[in-house]
């Protein structure tokens, strides 16, 4: 077995992968990845947000995304169950375009756009080998330096390194590998989802869509229409009723289809494309994403919730930081922990403020209150600004960092009529129905302390 070496290995071909690899090479840096599967494949995670037209811009792949007959995604309409019936309400970016390049994004096929984005890691230098699965970080005490894998003719490989990068996803390799995984227990969802040929969609009069989300008895649907009359529709349910209940995966999955009056209509005649899908214990983190000589990045390092559709968007923005550090350090000569630390500083405080407006989605179903964040901003030009450019992807804008945190971290109003702030009223403390996150989580190993909500609280 002949010993390879490149600058950085990265394990994994999704979004985090192609984008922190395409970033290095940019860079002039000899990059090696490492994907198990041959492209295209199946893949969930078909919403995307507008907040990432930068970085396909800087990849040098938005011409192939505005080509690709995707269906253009104008923004989010939530149908909530109330004691009275259902609200909906609806998230258009397009509504505040000057916050981001365009005000607008797409509903991607995972197998096309994934092997859109690593066909241009190749295309800027990156040697991509598919069918040639990782299977274990090298180390040399507590710093990684290489990689082995399986290559595509079924031999062990290996292949040294000054850096590794995790982008392995739900496998989430090194974090088995080193104990720094841990379940959200405050989080406990599970999704079973599937796609569908020949239904119907809602079209806005210049045929662009919505992402639709309903509530449903303990959890919610997502309808996400896609090329070629597909239509991808999933439930994601709290995981203790799912195991109180007795039913199956399928029972599950069509009784809360049946509590949807307009995705009954939609899926009228429409076809089920393959067997149910199921994802247990949905929210995981790992407690720390930077070690010696190695990166963990997208899925690989954390997942929360499919809600708001952030999971491609925060994957591409957390590779884009990390291959800023890595490059930094490599440069430096220096790829310790404390070197790749700027990577997990910069991604860790958008997820903190998301993991929070998570937690309170499922409070509003849980509670059926109608005085919740999305009536309460319809009240308020300026909250509802604020509400959304984060929910469309802009967690970082700086003018909206005061504000942010005084949502998430509000109690809620002594007085369920508690009025809204004035219009036009400065970033202060927001009174009235705050999300608030809950206090309360404990780790999955039942380690005595809360590690995945102390990882989210620290960094």
């Amino acid at each position: 077995m002949m010993t390879q070496s490149a600058d950085v290995v990265v394990m994994g071909g999704g979004p985090a992968g192609s984008t922190c690899a395409t970033f290095l090479a940019m860079k002039g840096h000899r990059v090696v990845l490492l994907e198990k599967d041959r492209f295209p494949r199946f893949m969930i995670g078909e919403g995307l947000l507008p907040s990432v037209w930068d970085i396909w811009e800087r990849l040098g792949v938005r011409e192939a995304i505005e080509s690709a007959g995707y269906p253009l995604k104008r923004g989010v309409r939530f149908r909530i169950e109330e004691p009275t019936g259902y609200f909906e309400y609806d998230i258009r970016t397009d509504e505040f375009p000057e916050f981001f390049i365009k005000p607008y994004t797409y509903h991607v096929d995972r197998g096309h756009f994934d092997q859109l984005l690593l066909d241009n890691a190749r295309e800027k230098g990156v040697d991509a080998r598919e069918g040639c699965g990782a299977d274990d970080v090298i180390f040399e005490g507590e710093r990684a330096v290489g990689v082995r894998y399986t290559d595509e003719n079924g031999e062990r490989q290996e292949i040294r390194s000054k850096v590794v990068v995790d982008t392995t996803g739900r496998r989430t390799l090194l974090g088995v590998k080193l104990k720094r995984r841990y379940m959200n227990t405050d989080l406990r969802k599970v999704s079973h989802y599937t796609h569908w040929e020949g239904a119907k969609r809602r079209l806005a009069d210049d045929g662009s869509v919505m992402t639709d989300i309903h509530t449903t008895e303990g959890g919610w649907i997502w309808f996400i229409p896609l090329r070629n009359d597909v239509m991808s529709v999933g439930v994601v349910l709290d995981a203790v009723e799912v195991q109180k209940s007795g039913l199956s995966p399928q029972e599950l999955y069509d009784r809360a289809l049946a509590a949807s009056a307009p995705g009954k209509e939609w899926l009228a005649g429409a076809k089920q494309s393959f067997k149910l899908k199921h994802v247990p214990a949905i929210s995981y983190l790992a407690d720390n994403f930077v070690g010696d000589g190695f990166v963990m990045v997208g899925d690989a390092s954390m997942f929360i919730d499919p809600i708001f559709s952030a999971g491609v968007s925060f994957a591409m923005r957390g590779a884009d930081f990390a291959a800023t550090a890595i490059s930094a350090a490599l440069e430096n000569g220096n790829v310790s922990a404390a070197a790749l630390r700027p990577y997990e500083d910069k991604i860790r405080l958008p997820l903190r403020k998301l993991h929070r407006v998570i937690s309170n989605w499922y409070k509003i179903i849980e509670t059926k209150e109608r005085q919740n964040i999305f009536r309460f901003s319809m009240k308020s030009p300026l909250l509802r600004q604020q509400l959304v450019v984060i929910l469309s992807g802009g967690y970082e804008r700086g003018e909206f960092k005061e504000l942010m945190d005084s949502l998430v971290e509000a109690g809620p109003p002594e007085k369920a009529s508690a009025e809204p702030p004035a219009e036009g009223a400065s970033n202060g403390p927001v009174s009235g129905p705050a999300l608030r996150a809950s206090a309360s989580s404990e780790s999955a190993s039942m380690e005595p302390e809360a590690r995945c909500n102390d990882a989210l609280a620290t960094g």
